[in-house]
């Protein structure tokens, strides 16, 4: 396993995409789904000049966020660049004002209670407006969190709401198409969730832009449908680790 090579393999993936979909691959924020993997691979892909990096679960990831500040802390290199963190995992009651203090991007924002904790407790001052983006679920499976995509009137309520929270920053919605190797079964998916930005612009005369879909198995299909971030774990960093520790 070589993160150097994975991360180029990656990079060309996307280069190649947008190529067939006619687009400038600097649109494209790849996102290194970090969960279960260790500080020293995430060390690794930062040496390497990987900047965003998603984790899922709260407690593992503000251990990896703390080492990497402490990390920072120490490194007297002016040059050095800013680490952004996506939280894309589900949200606890409980858990949003940690999220609110250590993460630069929230994915998976799906009720308005939720984001109005995170904008309660966001420290704007010292960190700007948190990102967010609403989790949309875009294949009706029950298992998943996210807003059903056909409930257009529901998501454009939550839009509604949102805007008006100061220390928020809506950008965009999010999907967790199903597995499939289906390429045309990926682009149905990933296309639902553009088609649905492109009318929630419309309607409130926004210019929301960013769509987060497209994952290891799936980048192209969600690139051609628009995708402003992919989130790509296994083909960057191998298979997880068995512990969260």
């Amino acid at each position: 396993m070589n993160i150097e090579n994975n991360l180029d393999s990656v990079k060309n993936r996307i280069l190649s995409a947008c190529k067939i979909a006619n687009r400038d691959s600097k649109e494209i924020t790849l996102i290194a789904v970090s969960k279960f993997q260790s500080v020293d691979k995430i060390e690794t892909a930062i040496n390497l000049g990987q900047q965003h990096f998603g984790e899922n679960y709260l407690q593992e990831a503000i251990n990896k966020i703390q080492y990497f500040k402490n990390i920072s802390s120490q490194n007297s290199n002016q040059n050095s660049k800013k680490i952004f963190w996506h939280f894309i995992g589900d949200i606890q009651s409980n858990k949003t004002k940690q999220i609110a203090e250590n993460f630069d991007f929230v994915h998976s924002v799906n009720r308005l209670k939720i984001a109005q904790r995170l904008n309660n407790q966001r420290p704007i001052n010292e960190l700007g407006k948190l990102k967010i983006l609403i989790e949309i679920n875009v294949d009706n499976e029950i298992t998943k969190s996210g807003l059903d995509y056909q409930k257009e009137e529901e998501i454009l309520q939550l839009c509604k709401e949102i805007l008006l929270l100061e220390n928020l920053q809506l950008c965009g919605f999010m999907c967790i198409p199903p597995a499939t190797d289906d390429e045309q079964l990926q682009k149905l998916y990933c296309q639902r969730l553009a088609n649905l930005l492109n009318n929630v612009n419309a309607k409130l005369s926004l210019s929301l832009k960013d769509l987060s879909m497209g994952m290891s198995n799936d980048l192209e299909a969600a690139i051609c449908s628009n995708a402003t971030m992919v989130r790509i774990g296994t083909a960057i960093f191998g298979e997880r680790q068995k512990s969260k520790n």
